[in-house]
């Protein structure tokens, strides 16, 4: 959680930083689209490197290895060329890569089975505090104190969180079997792909799996359209000023985090699958109340309404993957969940931008609730007995080696 304080702080920070010195749109696009680039193309890898590696040295590493990289920002404070700002962004996105697959993968070995889905629930309590708290946070030590004590700022949460790390302890069953070694180094590539090839064989050769995968991805669609499409409905169809889209954006928040709270309550009567697609097809109706509702109160309601339910379907679908997945798999299949659901939100981007000044921003988002709803319908149908608990393992790497030999 503390290093994602930083994570989310970063992300306000860097395109402040850069707008504010180049005064260019453009700049400040490439320097998000950076940030955004390894949750696609380098998830896969990271996700290998997790299943390889010590996972509990491979979180700290990877918080010792961005708070240097953050330290880099001091020095352009001082007037540094502003292509190190965009390498020191695609660095520190791909060390978080690195650390979001190992520290899924971990969580199984630290949490009994049966408690995996409360786990995941209370992770995304702090999740939804960090993002409620993480960007404001962001801005304002930017704003009140500059490039320098951000970059200081954000450099020790990493600090933090890397000491943190060091005082759990593992059993020696957390230890990856892949370790690659003996590949040799022209063995090195073919020893990546064939470990890759066993995280998407471990998806695609489950029902249960394709499945999640299909609805995270289709699920993303839907978020990347609400996301673009926000602010043009916000501004230019409810009218609403500055003051009123922060409270919308507040009420989204305070769903996610009050729903976490809420799950992880409840969460020991939630095991049915069933769960994951009634909370998409509530959320397709909030956003459909959202959308056709014109009081500020009402609007924030149902957008505080809409994410309950996605925290609901995100943290089970997390919990059946650490119950399901062999544990040395599980790095790779969750690199793999990671990449799905960046193409998911650059579908939905795309679409929204193109078509939203011919098909209006309305219709769109109406689109993007049926989407939800009908989703949603699939996956109760897809997902009728997939039950946390169950024993529906994937085969373990070793195995599935020598099934593919």
């Amino acid at each position: 959680m503390v290093s994602q304080l930083g994570d989310w702080a970063l992300l306000l920070a860097l395109p402040l930083f850069v707008y504010s010195r180049t005064h260019s749109i453009t700049s400040t696009g490439a320097l998000v689209t950076v940030q955004l680039l390894p949750r696609l193309v380098f998830s896969p890898i990271a996700g290998v490197l997790a299943d390889r590696w010590n996972r509990k040295l491979t979180l700290i590493g990877a918080d010792v290895f961005r708070a240097g990289l953050l330290l880099l920002l001091v020095a352009m404070a001082a007037g540094a060329p502003l292509g190190l700002v965009y390498a020191v962004a695609l660095l520190e996105a791909s060390a978080s890569q690195l650390f979001v697959a190992a520290d899924g993968a971990l969580l199984p070995v630290i949490v009994r089975r049966e408690n995996l889905l409360r786990a995941n629930s209370l992770f995304s309590v702090g999740t939804s505090t960090i993002r409620l708290v993480g960007p404001p946070a962001g801005g304002l030590l930017f704003a009140v104190l500059g490039l320098t004590a951000s970059a200081i700022v954000d450099s020790g949460s990493f600090v933090l969180s890397a000491l943190l790390l060091l005082g759990i302890r593992l059993p020696a069953a957390a230890r990856p079997a892949a370790e690659g070694a003996g590949d040799g180094a022209r063995g090195i590539p073919a020893a990546f792909v064939r470990e890759l090839a066993e995280g998407v064989r471990c998806i695609v050769t489950s029902r249960v799996f394709e499945a999640l995968c299909l609805v995270l991805g289709t699920v993303m669609v839907a978020q990347g359209m609400l996301e673009t499409l926000l602010v043009p409905f916000v501004v230019d169809v409810l009218h609403f000023d500055p003051t009123r889209y922060g409270v919308l954006t507040a009420a989204q928040g305070l769903g996610a985090l009050l729903g976490a709270l809420a799950l992880a309550a409840v969460s020991r009567y939630l095991t049915s699958g069933r769960v994951v697609g009634a909370a998409l097809v509530v959320a397709g109706v909030g956003l459909v109340g959202f959308v056709t509702a014109r009081p500020l109160a009402v609007s924030a309601a149902t957008l505080f309404l809409l994410s309950v339910p996605m925290v609901a379907a995100s943290a089970w679908m997390q919990a059946y993957y650490q119950e399901h997945v062999d544990n040395e798999l599980l790095g790779r299949v969750f690199g793999l969940t990671e990449t799905v659901s960046s193409v998911g939100i650059l579908l939905g981007v795309g679409a929204a931008s193109l078509l939203g000044g011919h098909v209006g921003v309305v219709p769109l988002l109406l689109a993007a609730a049926g989407l939800l709803i009908v989703t949603g319908a699939v996956a109760v149908v897809a997902l009728w007995t997939a039950r946390t608990g169950q024993a529906d393992v994937a085969a373990p790497a070793s195995e599935m080696a020598a099934a593919a030999e």
